[in-house]
């Protein structure tokens, strides 16, 4: 009886038909080819991606007794807030918080500080380590792609649609899982 407590659902999302055409699962197999790759020689994987939060409940789904509510009342960011996170294979993480949509300019700005804290921690991260990200097309932008160059930055890009690849997913799920502002908490900026 217990374990039927311990029940819970998810909302299945659908994956778009392109998601699955032939192109597409075949950079997922390449990625994932050079990424069993990387774990058996050990490298040290940093997975970079970036999730917003425009709200401050989370909560979707709610059990409620017959004849009562079950709606729950929106608490909208504004402005939202934008969570870049690097999370590498040893469970450190690397975050930012930027009330800023992502693009080209925060990403360089996340990148270098973050290969200079990398420097700092290990000078020889480079020869053990690769930062892996999506295909997003600010990961893409030339001038991400020249810092990269220019700091000898080892990179692999995810396939599409490969989530199942990025821990980082983990993080912002579990941020976003329900309520983020307790209604005792006191609001401001102090």
């Amino acid at each position: 009886m217990r374990d039927l407590l311990k029940l819970r659902f998810n909302k299945i999302v659908k994956i778009p038909v392109h998601g699955n055409s032939e192109r597409c699962l075949v950079q997922r197999q390449q990625c994932a080819l050079v990424f069993l790759k990387l774990v058996q020689t050990k490298r040290r994987i940093i997975n970079i991606d970036e999730s917003w939060v425009g709200s401050a409940d989370y909560r979707r789904r709610s059990w409620y007794r017959k004849g009562m509510s079950n709606s729950i009342p929106t608490k909208k960011l504004s402005p939202r807030i934008t969570l870049i996170v690097a999370l590498d294979s040893e469970g450190k993480i690397y975050a930012s918080l930027l009330q800023a949509n992502s693009d080209e300019d925060t990403m360089r700005l996340f990148l270098k500080e973050l290969i200079k804290t990398l420097d700092y921690e290990d000078k020889h991260w480079r020869k053990n380590s690769v930062l892996m990200w999506d295909n997003a097309g600010y990961h893409e932008a030339e001038a991400v792609l020249t810092l990269l160059e220019e700091q000898r930055a080892p990179v692999l890009f995810l396939g599409p649609y490969s989530y199942h690849m990025a821990p980082c997913e983990m993080v912002f799920a579990a941020l976003k899982v329900q309520q983020l502002q307790s209604e005792t908490a006191p609001l401001g900026k102090k």
